[in-house]
């Protein structure tokens, strides 16, 4: 009997949050999913240079050395004195936050887009103003992953 009432209750919120915004549950668990898988599998293409980068804007801070002329001699340096693991310092960082970060990113740029359409109808401002809503709500998670993961890749020591 209870389990009959439970799902009901989710029936009738499923319902509801059509109603409101016009997606259904398995739109918003798309969504979250594609999202999700998407800025995992680019930050983890991209993270290496990701690295080099974050390295190169601290070399000469704080008394540290200038050890990188660019992009690519610091890719070759990094992997020759540190091995090709450390271009994915910070990368278990990453891994963890940047799936829900994207998830919400892009579930929230969709569903601001479709709310916004009933009152704007002019499609540039429409998609301009649901991109601020996404980076703003995707921001909560992804400026504590950043800060985080800029000291563990800027950090020479080994991984483990």
């Amino acid at each position: 009997e209870h389990e009959a009432k439970s799902s009901e209750t989710r029936e009738d919120c499923c319902r509801t949050l059509h109603l409101i915004s016009g997606l259904s549950v398995m739109d918003i668990r798309k969504d979250l999913f594609c999202g999700a898988v998407a800025g995992l599998f680019t930050d983890s293409a991209l993270h290496p240079f990701d690295t080099v980068t974050t390295r190169l804007w601290i070399q000469g801070h704080n008394g540290a050395k200038y050890r990188y002329a660019g992009l690519v001699h610091g890719l070759k340096n990094i992997i020759q004195s540190e091995g090709f693991s450390a271009l994915y310092k910070g990368f278990y960082t990453v891994a963890l936050f940047s799936p829900a970060g994207y998830a919400i990113y892009f579930s929230s740029y969709y569903h601001s887009k479709q709310q916004l359409s009933r009152s704007i109808e002019f499609e540039p401002l429409n998609q301009a103003i649901s991109g601020v809503v996404a980076t703003s709500i995707g921001g909560l998670v992804w400026c504590p992953m950043d800060v985080i993961k800029v000291r563990q890749q800027a950090s020479e020591r080994p991984i483990f």
